[in-house]
């Protein structure tokens, strides 16, 4: 049966006249299964209404708090995420407050459109972030709408396929990529090389990262206290960062990455006399640590100022000791008439790769090697014993060639 109001206006769906109070009624269900209602004295101020409801339906505007911002979103999933790590805490609020605080920020949640996180990504990648970095951004934005969503400040979420379209536009290949490990000779070959170049503090460094497989934060914040040269371990309960802190950026003390960063790491003969050969160089050098960070000190490895150095210079060192390397053994291949032997340009994570994968081709057991490691999953260590199982299968059968058939 038809709806009619007083003056028998035929009604639309959702519409009511109330007789009693002499008003018309608008009755809604929203995405989420909430019914809501709105009055008006006049039919004609009732469908204004109505499309202002559906226009902010469509857009995935919340009626109730429609000026809600990002920052504030932001802000309230951080308050609500007690067991968050500080150092992730730091990250998260570092990233936020670098790229999207005022980017997107101070916009209400409801006025941010799927164009508008298009364009952001567009303009990070092009000033050249990583896609994997544009991943965590993307993260962080996400978290917030799905809180938005929850809380019913928006009815829609624009981050829906909004990383996966820019990817696909923007014809980049996302897929993981191994960081290779050094070969045993690779390793002897670049330290060699700072042997050639008299690089005594350096190469202590290196042969502590290729020995140990410590993280490059871990050796930074490596103390002597750290060190038990009796028993022959280094002790790893603690990391170095250089982080936001809520103020201002500086060096923190930070727990390990995870439960299972805490560990002690045997110390083979190697490691130790580059130990010792760092400790004796700095006396001889009158170098001593003039860092306290968060009441820790005496680190072990100290630039001439006598604080640590920064992951940027270990990294830049490697490329530098590399570039050097390559460029000799290719005029001395060219003089002798052979093929040069060149090194890759590697990270300084990839000392950790390398150190676990040489334990996992002397057949140190998996979960042995995961404890060294500080792996927080079985499943990474099995990784790489996968990686040099395979590795290995390959040598062997190379030298059956010319022995079957």
């Amino acid at each position: 049966m038809t709806r009619r109001d007083n003056k028998g206006r035929v009604l639309q769906k959702g519409e009511t006249y109330q007789e009693k109070f002499d008003r018309y009624r608008y009755t809604y269900t929203d995405v989420l299964g909430k019914r809501h209602s709105v009055f008006s004295d006049t039919l004609k101020e009732l469908r204004v209404r109505e499309e202002e409801i559906m226009k902010k339906y469509y857009l995935g505007i919340d009626l109730r708090n429609p000026h809600i911002t990002l920052n504030e979103v932001f802000e309230m999933c951080m308050a609500t995420k007690q067991n968050l790590r500080l150092a992730s805490r730091l990250k998260y609020f570092d990233m936020y407050n670098r790229f999207i605080r005022i980017a997107l920020g101070n916009r209400a949640m409801s006025s941010i459109k799927y164009d508008d996180i298009q364009r952001l990504y567009l303009k990070l990648y092009s000033d050249g972030m990583s896609y994997k970095y544009l991943c965590s951004i993307h993260m962080l934005i996400r978290m917030c709408f799905k809180r938005a969503m929850f809380n019913d400040y928006i009815l829609k979420d624009p981050t829906d396929g909004a990383l996966s379209e820019f990817k696909v536009k923007n014809d980049i290949d996302a897929s993981y990529k191994k960081r290779p490990a050094l070969t045993l000779d690779q390793t002897r070959i670049f330290l060699n090389a700072l042997q050639d170049c008299h690089e005594v503090k350096w190469k202590n460094i290196f042969i502590t990262l290729f020995g140990t497989g410590l993280r490059i934060s871990e050796l930074q914040g490596l103390r002597w206290d750290d060190i038990n040269f009796e028993d022959g371990y280094i002790k790893v309960d603690h990391q170095l960062i250089y982080r936001f802190d809520g103020e201002r950026y500086r060096l923190q003390i930070s727990p390990p990455k995870s439960m299972s960063g805490y560990r002690l790491i045997p110390l083979i003969d190697e490691v130790r006399e580059a130990l010792l050969n760092e400790k004796k160089t700095n006396e001889r050098l009158h170098i001593e640590c003039k860092l306290n960070v968060d009441g820790y000190t005496d680190f072990v490895f100290l630039n001439s100022r006598g604080t640590v150095r920064g992951v940027h210079q270990i990294n830049e060192r490697i490329h530098a000791t590399v570039d050097n390397y390559n460029e000799r053994e290719t005029e001395a291949a060219l003089r002798e008439g052979r093929k040069p032997v060149l090194l890759p340009q590697f990270s300084a994570h990839t000392t950790r790769h390398t150190f676990c994968t040489r334990l996992c081709e002397c057949k140190v057991q998996g979960p042995v090697t995961q404890k060294i490691m500080g792996h927080a999953r079985i499943a990474t260590t099995m990784d790489i014993y996968t990686e040099v199982s395979e590795a290995a299968k390959k040598h062997e059968l190379d030298n059956l060639k010319g022995r079957i058939i």
